[in-house]
């Protein structure tokens, strides 16, 4: 056996090209006989096979030490050969081997058969490409699950839910109920708002665009005092606790957390968020004259950034030729340039928003709050910041003074 082997060996050995025979197989022959084991020899002597014959170029003389000359390197080799030894046969051959091995492990991994990679995620998102239910078919499922991280919460989003809510113009606009006017949905503004005329006289008064009294009817879409403080407690309250301080609130709010803590002490409660969102819809005790309903209305128009667009003359009415218009209208408050409305785009300035709230009080329409007139629930309400207005002898306090008061309210509260 011993014999067969070491002639298996030299005839292995005689297959090498004569110039690396002549060198080396004497050696290689001494080394079979010295050595205890003839497999790994077999094997080496098949890889060196197989590289002489493929990758090595013949020459009638072997690598030789270059001496004398200072311009030729250390070591030089045997030139290029041509037929199967040039260039182009050694980058076939080595592609066909790289395959050879790729398919072998493709084949490996897959236990003799070819296997079936499904790269997908098993809950479509938008954020990704979307997937044919083609590509998740494999009786197994995806074989490589793609994590996609939820979207950011935006923290106004309930917020601008009330908001879309309550001001119906907006919510009409608003086809696909994502809070945000895209270009498609302004483009169409002024067939979605000739659907809110009921009364169809043409045009569009400040209660049909979501304007309420207390002795109003709730449109059907209306939220209510429980579902404002609802929300905002489930949107802000980061420890749970069932209340809000100022820290827990984004900075536009921080005038609405001043002006709905009754008691002061920094922690707004349910009861205080709901005593304040009734406070705006407060029913008047003295009775509002036909002037003050036509003063609010301009003011609830004056004061939505989309209505005092839409209404451009400023008389508290949307015109047949503004609800032609809405549209380029609109488009003036996209500050932005990205051709789409979002919440922050479309919210009242809060100074503006909470003095044409309070300047309600004005009932008799002579421009200013009078003693008589703050001894209202929603009076009452604002007695820390009708006081600090700095009212007249008389006690009267107009509307610049209320919105000073905010302002100095405002600032306190950043310095806070």
């Amino acid at each position: 056996m011993k014999t067969i082997r070491r002639n298996l060996y030299k005839w292995m050995v005689n297959l090498h090209p004569a110039p690396f025979r002549a060198r080396f197989g004497p050696e290689m022959l001494s080394i079979y006989d010295e050595s205890k084991g003839a497999a790994p020899l077999l094997r080496d002597a098949a890889v060196s096979i197989l590289r002489q014959r493929l990758f090595r170029s013949p020459s009638a003389n072997p690598p030789t030490l270059a001496t004398g000359d200072p311009q030729t390197p250390l070591f030089a080799t045997a030139g290029d050969g041509g037929g199967l030894h040039g260039f182009a046969s050694r980058l076939a051959v080595g592609g066909a081997v790289t395959l050879a091995l790729f398919s072998a492990t493709v084949l490996g991994v897959g236990k003799g058969r070819l296997p079936t990679f499904v790269v997908g995620s098993l809950h479509p998102r938008e954020q990704v490409l979307a997937i044919d239910r083609e590509s998740m078919s494999a009786p197994s499922g995806p074989t490589t699950m793609v994590r996609v991280s939820d979207p950011a919460v935006d923290p106004l989003d309930e917020w601008a839910k009330a908001y879309f809510a309550l001001l119906t113009p907006l919510a009409a606009i608003d086809r696909n109920g994502d809070r945000i006017l895209d270009p498609r949905e302004l483009d169409h503004a002024s067939e979605a708002l000739a659907k809110l005329d009921t009364d169809g006289n043409g045009f569009l008064d400040a209660r049909e665009c979501g304007q309420r009294f207390g002795d109003s009817a709730p449109h059907a879409n209306a939220v209510t005092a429980r579902d404002l403080a609802s929300a905002l407690i489930r949107q802000f309250d980061r420890d749970g606790d069932g209340g809000l301080i100022k820290s827990e609130l984004p900075e536009r709010l921080h005038l609405l957390h001043s002006a709905a803590d009754a008691n002061g002490d920094g922690r707004l409660t349910r009861a205080e968020l709901e005593a304040h969102a009734a406070a705006v819809a407060w029913k008047d005790e003295l009775g509002p004259t036909k002037e003050f309903l036509i003063r609010a209305a301009r003011d609830f128009m004056g004061v939505q950034p989309a209505l005092a667009a839409l209404d451009v003359n400023g008389d508290g009415v949307i015109s047949a030729i503004e609800l032609r218009d809405a549209a380029k209208s609109l488009r003036t408050l996209d500050r932005n340039g990205d051709g789409a409305l979002t919440i922050g785009e479309l919210l009242p300035n809060a100074i503006d928003n909470e003095t044409a709230l309070i300047m309600r009080l004005d009932t008799d329409g002579d421009g200013t709050i009078s003693k008589a007139e703050r001894k209202t629930p929603l009076g009452r309400y604002y007695a820390r910041i009708l006081d600090a207005a700095q009212p007249a002898r008389d006690g009267a306090i107009a509307r610049p003074q209320v919105r000073r008061a905010l302002i100095r309210e405002r600032a306190s509260i950043h310095k806070w």
